[in-house]
Formats: C-alpha cells, sequence, structure tokens
C-alpha cells in the first residue's frame, strides 16, 4: 500500500531539511569539483541562502511548503499563483 502524502507550511525549524534537500540536488556536479566536503558545503549552504532569499523576495505571496511522507520529511513544494497563470 502506498504511503501517505501530505504537505505543511515551511517552518523555521525546516532550515536544515531544506538545506539538505538543496544539497541533495547539488552533488552529483560537486562530485567533480575537486573540493573538500567543507568546501562543498560552505558552497551548497551559500548558494541555498541566496536562492531562499531570491525565492522569498521575489514570490512573497508563494506557498512554501514541505512534503511529507507517512509524516517524514521528503521534498518540497514552492507555489506562487498569479493571476494570468
Amino acid at each position: 500500500m502506498p504511503g501517505t502524502i501530505a504537505l505543511r507550511p515551511v517552518t523555521p525549524a525546516d532550515e536544515a531539511f531544506l538545506l539538505a534537500v538543496y544539497a541533495s540536488t547539488r552533488a552529483e556536479e560537486l562530485a567533480l569539483s575537486g573540493w573538500t566536503d567543507e568546501q562543498k558545503d560552505q558552497f551548497c549552504r551559500m548558494q541555498f541562502t541566496g536562492q531562499d532569499a531570491h525565492y522569498r523576495g521575489n514570490y512573497p505571496t508563494a506557498q512554501l511548503h514541505v512534503i511529507l511522507k507517512d509524516g517524514i520529511p521528503a521534498g518540497r513544494l514552492y507555489v506562487d499563483r498569479w493571476e494570468k497563470e
């Protein structure tokens, strides 16, 4: 039987999880960088912080959600609904 999928709003307590989600999307390319783990972590933190600031600043009405599978955070979903779209 498939698990239960749900959404809940992002909270400040989700920052570490959201950073891990972001970092997971960059892992393959960073594996080729030759950087240390510390350098990769710093890079991902900087990029995540910039992306988060961009999304929040440019899409202030967006709904930011954590995707839950069986109550456990599994991803993120950011949606900004526009009148003409």
